[in-house]
């Protein structure tokens, strides 16, 4: 919800549909802003730690961020209050990984 709001007062709240909203549609992002060729595709992440510098990806999230490049952000909302969050904006997280910007892991199976 808060990134749903964040980005409508970015944009226009007609420019912005929060495809998740009343179920989860298994969609590799949340939101998506704007229309043709101007489309963005959104991926949230939500914490209620500022601290917490990681989250998970899925493979499918991951293969859908290198497809669309610039058109594929992920918003990392940091939730600091009731009403208080950050958001912090992650364009093209695929070529920021390239970049060596953001840093993927691997993590083991437990057994």
């Amino acid at each position: 919800m808060l990134a749903h709001q964040y980005f409508s007062e970015k944009h226009s709240s007609a420019d912005v549909r929060w495809v998740n909203k009343e179920t989860e549609t298994g969609l590799p992002y949340d939101l998506v802003v704007g229309e043709n060729e101007s489309t963005q595709y959104i991926e949230v992440k939500a914490t209620v730690s500022a601290a917490k510098d990681w989250f998970e990806i899925s493979p499918r999230e991951w293969k859908f961020a290198a497809e669309m490049e610039d058109s594929y952000s992920i918003a990392h909302v940091a939730i600091l209050g009731p009403d208080k969050a950050n958001v912090t904006i992650m364009k093209n997280p695929y070529k920021l990984c390239l970049q060596r910007v953001l840093s993927l892991a691997v993590v083991m199976p437990r057994h």
